[in-house]
Order: C-alpha cells, then structure tokens, then sequence
C-alpha cells in the first residue's frame, strides 16, 4: 500500500475509515478522524500504527 491509499480498520471494536500518512517496515501511520471522546483523548485523531499483514 501506498501513502495517501484509504484503509478501514477496527479500533476497540469500532470500524474507523482512514489514510495511510507513513509506511514503517513492519506498520503504517494511519491518520482518521472519530467523534468518540475517549479515542479523540487517547489517539488525537492523529494516526494508530498497525501492524501489516
């Protein structure tokens, strides 16, 4: 995958819609956007890195 490529995902048992902003050897900087508090709180909005499959 490539930056700029829209993933979905599922972060404590939610399906979040997000873009590729870095790519990692083993994981990618995913940035999206949520309206729940606790993961505005916990994640900024600003990415999650996950592991590649």
């Amino acid at each position: 995958m490539d930056i700029g490529t829209s993933v979905s995902f599922v972060l404590e048992g939610q399906t979040y819609t997000g873009t590729i902003a870095k790519s990692y050897t083993n994981s990618y900087l995913i940035n999206f956007n949520s309206t729940d508090p606790e993961i505005i709180d916990k994640y900024h909005n600003k990415g999650v890195s996950v592991n590649r499959c």
